[in-house]
């Protein structure tokens, strides 16, 4: 029997294992701001192994570590910045997602958070 639990796990197929979220924030809202703003261009891939539990973001700064952390409602990555702040995403179930930014610039505090949508390839 295990013999053949063996030979079917070599033949499944590797990406099986793996999901990506391609993730889109069309609006944002800072400190600065009073209202909702729009935003242009924002996108960030998630990429993580079922298994492992190994992920990745990409975005416009290039391909970063993040920590998964997954619960029956969704799942959030978190990104530590060398500057001590952490970045988080978190994607419901339905694909809402919500992206905070809690930067430190020169010593102050540069908070932004960013509405959109994620979908699972």
């Amino acid at each position: 029997m295990l013999k053949y639990v063996v030979i079917l796990i070599m033949f499944l197929p590797a990406h099986a294992y793996a999901e990506t979220l391609v993730c889109e924030f069309p609006k944002y809202h800072s400190q600065d701001e009073t209202r909702l703003q729009t935003a242009t261009g924002f996108e960030m891939t998630f990429r993580y192994d079922l298994i492992t539990r190994e992920a990745f973001m990409e975005g416009n700064g290039g391909i970063s570590s993040v920590v998964l952390r997954e619960g029956y409602a969704g799942l959030t990555f978190l990104e530590f910045l060398p500057a001590g702040a952490v970045q988080s995403t978190t994607v419901a179930k339905n694909g809402a997602a919500v992206h905070s930014r809690h930067t430190l610039m020169f010593g102050d505090l540069v908070p932004t958070q960013y509405y959109g949508i994620c979908k699972r390839y």
